[in-house]
Formats: structure tokens, sequence, C-alpha cells
């Protein structure tokens, strides 16, 4: 799993770039002998709130939920957690 720190102002600013990556990574295939394999990706994004959360820890702890979500709901999607 990989981290990303992003400076956005809302949370549909973090779906959209999270769409693009995830369309931009299934566009991807991996060539082996005989087949090509297929990348897919599971993003999930959570805003840092200064009002609500006590520190980072809560704000990952929510991002960390929402990759929890999206691993339930399938393959090859993006999950916001508010």
């Amino acid at each position: 799993m990989d981290l990303f720190l992003l400076t956005v102002a809302a949370l549909n600013q973090a779906a959209q770039l999270g769409e693009r990556l995830r369309r931009g990574i299934a566009k991807q295939s991996i060539r082996i002998p005989f087949t090509a394999l297929k990348l897919i990706a599971r993003l999930a994004s959570a805003l840092l709130c200064i009002d609500q959360d006590k520190g980072i820890e809560d704000c990952l702890h929510r991002a960390d939920m929402a990759l929890y979500s999206a691993k339930q709901k399938g393959r090859n999607r993006v999950e916001i957690e508010t």
C-alpha cells in the first residue's frame, strides 16, 4: 500500500484525481509469455478536517476505512470517506 498526501480543497477534487489515476492504471498491462495481466486499483481518499480531526491519525484512519469499503465493494474503484 502506498500513501500520497495531496493538497486539494474539496473531496470532489480528490475523487476526480483518484478516478483519473484509476483509469490510467486500468489502461496498463504487464506482458508475460502467452498472456497479459491487466492492472486494477482501489483508491481511497479522506480530507484532513481541522475542526473535526484531532490529528493526521484520524484522517489516515478514515482513509483506511474508505479503502476497506472499496475492497468490500469490488475491484477497480475509488472510495471517498467523509
